[in-house]
């Protein structure tokens, strides 16, 4: 399907209503495409059929992929998009850089979705540094000024197919995997994501990891 969509906008012989139609099929398309993975994913989390690999990671490569990948969308809402690593740049990581960015796109794709205006920002930090061992926690804050998660719903997002309530499905999509896929990812790298949030002020998840 998404095949023959792409070779059908790539001929240019559609007028604008046909475009519009083409459009919204590719859209329902990559939406169906992002539910079935999401799905799968939790299933082989689930089951333990997933392995995390050990490869070396670049803070300002991996950044650099986050911003080609989610700056389009910011800038489709008039956003303010930054992403914040001094100091890290030079530092070779120990992970899977292929989860990893998938965590982040998580995170950064639900802080663009739920903000209508102001910014979104990832701040990268290094705490524990443990220069002896070669050891640290890498922390990753997502902050966003959007519409922020009541408190009664902090805990339960986390949980498959969970959100903050019906309204949410209806008006901004998804199917509720992304943040427990991105939790369930985060403890098999043996860290943490967490939530500090208000309603209407916006949210802040902290990928901690070591």
């Amino acid at each position: 399907i998404d095949g023959f969509i792409k070779l059908l906008l790539r001929r240019g012989e559609l007028n604008r209503e046909q475009q519009v139609f083409v459009e919204t099929i590719r859209k329902s398309s990559d939406h169906l495409l992002a539910l079935i993975n999401d799905v799968l994913d939790f299933s082989k989390i689930d089951s333990g059929e997933i392995t995390l690999e050990k490869n070396p990671v670049q803070i300002a490569h991996l950044m650099g992929e986050i911003i080609s990948i989610m700056t389009v969308q910011a800038v489709e809402k008039n956003l303010e998009f930054k992403v914040e690593h001094e100091g890290l740049d030079e530092l070779v990581f120990e992970g899977d850089q292929t989860r990893l960015r998938q965590i982040l796109i998580n995170l950064v794709g639900n802080a663009i979705k739920f903000t209508q205006h102001g910014s979104v920002r990832v701040i990268c930090t290094l705490t524990d540094l443990n220069i002896t061992e070669s050891a640290a926690i890498l922390n990753i804050r997502v902050i966003d000024t959007g519409i922020g998660v009541p408190p009664q719903y902090q805990d339960i997002i986390f949980d498959k197919f969970k959100q903050a309530d019906d309204t949410i499905s209806k008006g901004f999509g998804g199917t509720g995997l992304g943040l427990p896929i991105s939790k369930l990812l985060t403890e098999m790298m043996g860290g943490k994501l967490s939530l500090i949030s208000e309603v209407c002020e916006g949210s802040t998840f902290t990928l901690e990891l070591p």
